[in-house]
């Protein structure tokens, strides 16, 4: 079963991810700030990262660059979440090595489910 760790400090944001990928087999780990999805790497073990570019502690931007730059986890894809009305720095992204974007809110959840799948075959 392939797991994700999804950092987003707005929990329906969690809780939509939850929902719509625990339906599809995938294992769901949700933490609220990006502090807490670097501590958690190790234990969880995900498939994939998504992460939230404005968090809390260490922003997903951050998150993404502690992944792809560890060795133990430079092999995981990191797709960074971005508010629909938030800007996204694309340079930065680019810079850390973010393997995509996606806007939230999710909804439908369509694109989401679609790039989520998309990555977890590769």
């Amino acid at each position: 079963m392939p797991r994700i760790l999804v950092a987003d400090d707005n929990s329906n944001i969690q809780k939509m991810v939850t929902l719509a990928l625990e339906e599809r087999g995938v294992d769901v780990v949700a933490v609220g700030n990006g502090e807490a999805a670097v501590r958690r790497l190790a234990d969880v073990n995900p498939d994939l990262v998504l992460a939230d570019v404005f968090m809390p502690v260490r922003n997903g931007y951050e998150v993404c660059e502690y992944v792809k730059k560890d060795t133990r986890f430079a092999h995981i894809p990191v797709i960074l979440l971005v508010g629909a009305f938030d800007p996204l720095d694309e340079k930065e992204a680019r810079r850390v090595g973010a393997d995509g974007v996606l806007k939230k809110p999710f909804v439908p959840p369509d694109p989401l489910i679609a790039m989520v799948m998309q990555v977890l075959e590769k």
